[in-house]
């Protein structure tokens, strides 16, 4: 067996998400194949490289965003270095301007809000059933979805899984795994695919 253990966008990227590898650890342990992959962190990579960012990029700027774009890789080097931890004012700095330069993805209707810290729809919930299969079905899309769709799903492919899992521990995560979930269900069509974690868990009742 060839597992794939996927930690979708959006929860903090301050840490590496622990419960995955445990279970990686645990897995390995039983002579199971177990790959990794953070979904998250690459997301934001993605969503903040210079590149991405040119094509949401409009002309009348404000002085703010124009300065936050003009650092943003500066900042997500900082942030992904020991430096970080060494000035206090460079490290709120440099989250200041990543989240300002974020606050351009507000999704095809305008109406999502994604940070370091917090992703937000602002017509679907993730405690609705309806929206869940709406973005299942992808008759609905989160701002993750060209991430979802030229990034992960390429990467993924190259390992050819012979089961999927996703890790969903926070509520930030349940709307853009629900996507997720429908990208993989299509482009893996014979692959198994179940979730876990924090949020699916809690929904289990008592």
């Amino acid at each position: 067996m060839s597992l794939l253990l996927i930690h979708p966008p959006a929860a903090k990227a301050g840490e590496p998400p622990l419960g995955v590898a445990v279970l990686q650890a645990y897995l390995r342990a039983r002579g199971i194949t177990v790959g990794v992959f953070d979904a998250n962190r690459d997301a934001y990579h993605y969503l903040l490289h210079p590149r991405t960012l040119a094509t949401v990029v409009s002309r009348d700027l404000s002085t703010r965003l124009q300065r936050a774009l003009r650092h943003a890789d500066g900042a997500l080097q900082l942030l992904g270095s020991p430096d970080a931890v060494a000035s206090p004012a460079r490290y709120a700095t440099a989250v200041r301007y990543l989240n300002d330069a974020l606050s351009l993805y507000g999704g095809s209707a305008g109406d999502e809000r994604l940070t370091l810290g917090d992703y937000r729809h602002g017509q679907l919930s993730e405690f609705s059933l309806p929206d869940l299969e709406t973005l299942a079905s992808g008759q609905a899309r989160t701002l993750f979805h060209d991430y979802f769709r030229d990034s992960l799903l390429v990467a993924l492919a190259r390992h050819k899984p012979s089961l999927l899992a996703l890790s969903i521990n926070y509520r930030h995560q349940v709307l853009p795994a629900f996507e997720l979930a429908g990208l993989l269900r299509k482009r893996f069509p014979g692959v198994p695919l179940v979730a876990g974690g924090g949020m699916i868990s809690s929904w289990g009742g008592p």
